[in-house]
């Protein structure tokens, strides 16, 4: 995997820049940013699995808390959010929002908001952020009947339950998007083999037609973190915009004392 290690802030906001945003409605870019530049891209419910585990075994478990889940998610949301009964993307999305284990990867069309997550935790090792070129990796996808958007909801469930699916990886966005998921502009990946590391997947995306691999990260060293989560809070890049609700305000102020501490100590 190709990867370009920041210099400093204004090399980010230069990279950054350059990401061709596309016409209106569309994205040509999405990016994940993550506290350690070691961690692969391995979904949630994929880091519960032990090693020697089955795709029918992984299957059979992710059913179950989907279940689980759906059984009592009404005595908290109102029905107006709850998905469809076979909207499953939906109903995953609504688990990933809750923090409930799930084979997506969260996403964001912004990289500035990818930089939030890379730089607010782990100061003591590198961040990294993940860049795709969207429309490389949904091209990757030689069989047009597996495209997320243009198959049955029926259909696409049995594809995403089958033990035997190919790895393919498509990038996705919720129809009806929380709160949280509007300000963080996210979107997600998943793949039609539940036991797949989409880092993997994306190692065979072709190449896009563009300047930069289709795939590729930003490493962002442990020496700049203070210092870009310092620069995003100007740019109102804080956990009370992308966290909307009181559960942001204090993320917020946590940032604010890690901030200010880190200014303490390179004062003295």
């Amino acid at each position: 995997m190709h990867e370009i290690t920041l210099e400093d802030w204004t090399h980010f906001l230069k990279l950054a820049e350059g990401f061709d945003v596309g016409p209106a409605g569309l994205v040509h870019y999405l990016f994940r940013g993550q506290a350690k530049a070691s961690w692969d891209l391995s979904p949630s419910l994929l880091r519960q699995f032990p090693d020697a585990i089955t795709s029918a075994d992984a299957l059979e478990i992710e059913e179950a808390l989907l279940l689980s889940f759906t059984e009592v998610v009404h005595l908290h949301l109102p029905q107006v959010h709850l998905p469809q009964a076979n909207d499953l993307i939906g109903s995953w999305a609504l688990m990933q929002h809750y923090g409930a284990p799930t084979r997506m990867l969260d996403w964001t069309a912004s990289p500035v908001v990818a930089a939030y997550f890379a730089v607010l935790d782990d100061w003591e090792d590198d961040g990294a952020i993940w860049v795709i070129h969207a429309h490389s990796v949904d091209s990757a996808v030689q069989d047009e009947s597996l495209k997320l958007t243009d198959t049955p909801l029926p259909t696409l469930a049995g594809r995403l339950k089958d033990p035997d699916a190919l790895p393919h990886l498509f990038p996705l966005r919720q129809l009806h998007p929380t709160d949280r998921a509007v300000a963080q502009q996210g979107w997600f990946t998943v793949s039609t083999r539940i036991l797949a590391e989409h880092g993997e997947i994306l190692g065979h995306a072709p190449e896009a037609n563009v300047d930069v691999p289709s795939a590729f990260r930003l490493i962002i060293p442990k020496n700049l973190k203070p210092t870009f989560l310092r620069r995003l809070r100007t740019m109102n890049v804080t956990a009370s915009a992308l966290f909307p609700g009181i559960d942001g305000l204090g993320r917020s102020i946590d940032e604010l004392a890690r901030i200010r501490a880190s200014d303490v100590e390179v004062g003295q």
